[in-house]
C-alpha cells in the first residue's frame, strides 16, 4: 500500500500521529533523513535519474497545491507565507555565506520577474485583441504569449532556476 516504509503502513502512520505525536514526528523525520541520503546518492551517481525524480516531485507538489488552492485558500496562503519566510531565511543567510551565489540568485529571480511581466502583459493585449474582435489580431496576440511562455518554460530567453517551483536554495 502506498506510504508503506520502514514497516509502517499509511494507516498506522495516521493512528501514530494521534496517539503519539511525539513519535510520530521522530518517524517521519528519521525517514525524511533517508529520503535525503538516497536523493544525495543518486544526484552524486545518476543525476539524470535525481532530476527525474525531483521533476516528478516538483509536478506533484504543484498539483497538491492548486489543488489545495481550490478547496481551502487561507490554507494555501498560510502554506505560501510560510514558504516565503523559509526562502528568505535562507537567502538572508547565503548573503553572508556565499555572495557571489547569493548575487547569481537575485540576478535570476529579476529576470523571472521581468519576464513575468512581459508575460502578463501579452495576456492583457490578447484579452483587448479579444474584446476587439479582430481576428488577425487575436491570432498575433495568441501567438507571442505562447512564444513567451515557451521561452519561459524552457529557459530560452528567460532564466528558470534550478528548483522553480518549490526548490531549495542552498
Amino acid at each position: 500500500e502506498r506510504g508503506e516504509h520502514k514497516g509502517w503502513t499509511k494507516q498506522e502512520l495516521l493512528k501514530l500521529r494521534q496517539e503519539n505525536p511525539e513519535k510520530f514526528k521522530e518517524v517521519v523525520l528519521q525517514q525524511r533523513q533517508h529520503i535525503k541520503q538516497r536523493l544525495e546518492y543518486l544526484k552524486q551517481n545518476n543525476p539524470e535519474r535525481y532530476n527525474e525524480i525531483m521533476q516528478k516531485a516538483r509536478k506533484t507538489r504543484i498539483e497538491r497545491l492548486k489543488k489545495l488552492k481550490q478547496e481551502n485558500p487561507e490554507k494555501f496562503q498560510e502554506i505560501m507565507k510560510k514558504h516565503h519566510e523559509i526562502i528568505n531565511a535562507r537567502l538572508e543567510k547565503l548573503k553572508t555565506e556565499d555572495p557571489q551565489r547569493y548575487e547569481r540568485i537575485m540576478q535570476k529571480r529579476k529576470e523571472i520577474r521581468s519576464d513575468t511581466k512581459e508575460i502578463r502583459s501579452d495576456r492583457q493585449d490578447l484579452k483587448e485583441a479579444i474584446k476587439s474582435g479582430d481576428k488577425s489580431q487575436i491570432q498575433q496576440e495568441r501567438k507571442e504569449l505562447h512564444q513567451d511562455v515557451r521561452e519561459r518554460r524552457h529557459g530560452i530567453g528567460g532564466v528558470r532556476p534550478r528548483g522553480a517551483g518549490g526548490g531549495r536554495c542552498r
